[in-house]
C-alpha cells in the first residue's frame, strides 16, 4: 500500500514537471522576436532596387612599357637595410691533429742519462726516431712532461700556452 502511494506521487511530480517545461517552451516561443524581425527584413529587401553593374574586362596590358618602367628604378631590387657585417673569425686554438701527425712516443724504448729520462720519439722528419727529454722540441711542440703511459706536449700559440697529452705506443 505504501509503495502505490509513492508511485502515484512520483507520477504526479513527473507530470507536473512535464507540463511546466512545456509551458516554458511555449512562453519562450511566444516571446521570440525572430518572426517580427524576418518580416521587417523582407519589407526592406522588397524596397531595394537592382542597378546594373558593368565591368571592364579588357586585358590590354603593355608589358614592355611596364618592364621598362621597372628597370628604370635602380634601387628597386637593393635591400632596404644592408646585411650586418660579417663577424671577425675567432682565434681558435692550435690544430693539434696537424701538429701531432706522425709523432709517436715509444712506450718501451727509453734510457736514463745522468738522471734524466729520454724516450724515443718518431716524427715525420725522422721515422726511426730520436731520443728526447723534457724541454726538447719536435715539430714545434715542446715536451713538457714524460710519464709511464703519456707524454705531455706544450705549444705556445696566440699568447697562450696549450697542453696536450699523447699516449705512448
Amino acid at each position: 500500500m505504501m509503495t502505490q502511494t509513492h508511485e502515484r506521487s512520483y507520477i504526479g511530480i513527473l507530470a507536473f514537471l512535464s507540463l511546466f517545461l512545456l509551458g516554458l517552451l511555449g512562453w519562450q516561443y511566444r516571446g521570440d522576436g525572430t518572426e517580427q524581425r524576418l518580416a521587417a527584413l523582407d519589407e526592406e529587401i522588397a524596397t531595394i532596387e537592382a542597378t546594373p553593374v558593368t565591368y571592364d574586362t579588357s586585358r590590354a596590358v603593355d608589358y614592355d612599357y611596364l618592364n621598362a618602367e621597372i628597370r628604370k628604378k635602380q634601387n628597386l631590387w637593393h635591400e632596404i637595410v644592408p646585411p650586418p657585417p660579417k663577424p671577425k673569425p675567432k682565434q681558435v686554438g692550435p690544430n693539434w691533429i696537424q701538429k701531432l701527425k706522425g709523432i709517436v712516443p715509444s712506450q718501451r724504448r727509453q734510457i736514463t742519462k745522468k738522471g734524466k729520462l729520454y724516450i724515443l720519439i718518431a716524427s715525420p722528419d725522422n721515422v726511426r726516431g730520436t731520443y728526447m727529454s723534457v724541454g726538447d722540441t719536435v715539430n714545434g711542440l715542446t715536451i713538457q712532461k714524460i710519464e709511464s703511459d703519456t707524454v705531455t706536449f706544450k705549444l705556445h700559440y696566440g699568447n697562450k700556452d696549450y697542453f696536450k697529452e699523447v699516449p705512448r705506443k
